[in-house]
């Protein structure tokens, strides 16, 4: 009797063992991930965009601790520019791509939703060819359909940047104009694994069946320099979840099941990106 019942207890621990590998033990890949909730703090004023009653940061909240659980899950380290629902103060972008640049993660990865017309609908995936700390050599500002030689960046006292550009053959700043973008005709590499990135998790949402891509149905992923996309020293990306301004897809963005079909297919790009098995 006794030899049964030790025999049980071996059978139930080593049950009990099997549990715990598959379920909670995360072997380590080797990877960071630091993760940028946009906008946000508990106590900030900068919510984001603001649609039926729907704060665009809570939205980003969501998805991050979401896609930070599949991520550790998978042995990935997390990290954070600002921790989702618990810190209090507004995190400016200078503090968060700092705090990254210390950090030196293998992948910065911020978390938006975007805000437009009533009628725009669909997901992003942004990435910056300029690393603005990286790489000054073969620069451009382009301008609607203009293209410009880029001359510098340099901060402002308001933590804003000013931009120069050679037009007719004088120096002018980019005071007044918006929607310009810098790109860099010769990437650096960490520019271009963000690109890399940028394509393995847009192509994964491609699967969504929920949302398309705002540029082109099946795939949007396009280059913007974007202050955390450019002020960082490693791959990054920015992705817009979709849009809070459209009334059907704000229902599908709050929705759990969605969200959290979201952050698998940007957990199954992101392993891509690092050959890290599915």
């Amino acid at each position: 009797m006794r030899k049964t019942h030790k025999f049980l207890l071996m059978v139930i621990l080593a049950t009990i063992i099997i549990i715990y590998n598959i379920f909670f033990y995360n072997e380590p890949n080797g990877f960071t991930i630091m993760l940028d909730p946009g906008h946000g703090g508990v106590e900030s004023a900068d919510k984001g965009a603001h649609k039926e009653g729907i704060d665009e940061s809570d939205l980003n909240d969501k998805v991050t601790s979401i896609l930070a659980k599949k991520l550790k899950r998978k042995g990935y380290k997390v990290l954070y520019s600002r921790k989702p629902y618990k810190e209090e103060e507004e995190v400016s972008l200078s503090k968060r791509t700092k705090r990254a640049n210390e950090k030196m993660p293998d992948l910065f990865l911020s978390i938006h939703h975007d805000s437009g017309k009533k009628n725009n609908r669909g997901y992003t995936v942004y990435y910056s060819s300029y690393k603005h700390n990286l790489d000054s050599d073969d620069l451009y500002m382009t301008y609607g359909s203009e293209k410009y030689p880029f001359i510098r960046e340099e901060l402002n006292d308001d933590g804003n940047s000013s931009f120069y550009y050679e037009k007719d053959g004088e120096i002018k700043d980019s005071r007044g104009l918006s929607g310009f973008i810098i790109k860099d005709e010769s990437p650096c590499k960490e520019a271009k694994q963000s690109k890399k990135a940028a394509l393995s998790v847009g192509k994964s949402m491609s699967e969504l069946d929920y949302i398309y891509g705002f540029k082109k149905k099946n795939h949007s992923v396009l280059v913007n320099d974007f202050r955390v996309l450019r002020d960082t020293n490693m791959p990054s990306i920015l992705i817009e979840c979709g849009f809070i301004s459209n009334h059907e897809e704000l229902e599908n963005l709050q929705n759990k099941k969605n969200q959290n079909k979201l952050a698998q297919k940007i957990l199954e790009g992101v392993n891509k990106y690092f050959n890290v098995r599915n």
